[in-house]
């Protein structure tokens, strides 16, 4: 498979707000639970319009062995300062697998050959770096060629030092559907839940 397909990439259309994602998966919900106790304490003294509580955690503070049951369905992609583009830094087995080519170090532009789709998936990078907000996307069905995929994707934010956004850590569960058949169209554009951190108890429950 050349290119992911452009209709994983699915809108942000419904905000949830004081809890936390439901996640099925264990290994999910093992990321999720990590990233959460990773998260930072916002700084005592600050402006005025400052974020406050739990800030995301950075770079330095992912442990791979606490995720070591996760990596091969990780990936890692760094925002630019500027927020308009962002670069491929980390991907696990599965990503390279389901891509079926070196993806590792390319851009928005680079992985999506389809502009719609690299603005649509650099908007909820952005979005789940800069607000910052999970973004988690259920199982939706896909069609390539002989067999059906349910893709489920979480979207967390990672802060640089200063507090400002470094990029978006994030989970893809892939599971084949023995029992797609090419009769049955696949459900396309469902909508992801976006959850602000400022919004988010302490911690996700067990």
């Amino acid at each position: 498979m050349s290119a992911l397909p452009v209709q994983t990439l699915s809108p942000i259309g419904v905000t949830s707000g004081n809890v936390w994602p439901q996640i099925r998966d264990p290994n999910m919900h093992t990321f999720l639970r990590c990233w959460a106790q990773w998260r930072q304490p916002a700084p005592r003294f600050g402006p005025v319009d400052a974020p406050t509580g739990l800030l995301p955690p950075r770079r330095r503070d992912i442990d791979p062995i606490a995720l070591r049951h996760c990596l091969p369905h990780l990936w890692i992609f760094r925002v630019d300062p500027d927020l308009r583009n962002a670069r491929l830094t980390l991907a696990g087995e599965e990503i390279l697998f389901y891509w079926g080519r070196g993806i590792i170090g390319h851009d928005v532009n680079q992985l999506w050959n389809d502009k719609q789709a690299a603005r649509l998936g650099l908007d909820q990078l952005v979005r789940c770096a800069a607000t910052p907000a999970i973004i988690h996307g259920r199982p939706q069905n896909h069609a390539p060629k002989a067999y059906g995929l349910r893709i489920e994707r979480l979207m967390l934010p990672l802060m640089n030092d200063d507090g400002s956004p470094f990029g978006v850590i994030g989970y893809t569960l892939f599971q084949r559907d023995p029992d797609w058949t090419k009769a049955i169209q696949p459900r396309l554009n469902e909508m992801l839940n976006i959850y602000p951190l400022a919004d988010l108890p302490d911690l996700p429950p067990d």
